[in-house]
């Protein structure tokens, strides 16, 4: 027979289970929509490329927009979990790309030069956006989970070269 500490002991816990698969459910659909959403582009965005009169090294260099970005914004990343939050910070990113990729996706029906402008800044922005999704969601694994992070942000790089590979 169990005791009312004990009914209150097993509540507590059905409620940090279902928060747990809660919060690392939507990280990881998060991750996998947005490694979707980035990767799709580089199977037909060359084409568009070369149908405004550009070369293919402008392709490339749009494309690689995306990775400089996230290369270059961490510092600023690391600032943004820093002040204002791990919730916050993924926040901001899903903003970030609820912005940039419907304009990305748009972009092809402006002139050579402005489509060049628009492409470019926008995977600058995709790639700030995905940098703050990605840091955020591994701290928050990290602080929340510490001793489930190995295997859980394992399973975050699956979900997202599983998105990609679709993507």
């Amino acid at each position: 027979m169990l005791t009312e500490g004990s009914e209150e002991q097993i509540k507590v816990m059905n409620e940090s289970q279902s928060r747990f698969y809660l919060i690392i459910g939507i990280i990881f659909t998060v991750n996998f929509a947005c490694c979707v959403a980035y990767s799709a582009v580089a199977i037909i965005f060359p084409s568009r490329v070369l149908d405004k009169g550009l070369n293919s090294f402008w392709a490339g260099l749009i494309i690689a927009a995306y990775a400089i970005s996230q290369m270059v914004s961490g510092p600023g990343i690391t600032y943004l979990l820093n002040s204002k939050g791990k919730k916050s910070t993924l926040m901001f990113g899903c903003a970030l790309l609820g912005f940039s990729l419907p304009i990305f996706g748009l972009a092809v029906d402006f002139e050579k030069y402005i489509f060049l402008l628009v492409c470019i800044v926008c995977r600058l922005f995709i790639g700030f956006g995905s940098g703050c999704i990605n840091s955020a969601s591994n701290s928050i694994i990290a602080f929340n989970y510490p001793d489930k992070m190995s295997q859980l942000i394992g399973i975050n790089q699956v979900v997202c070269s599983i998105g990609m590979i679709i993507g």
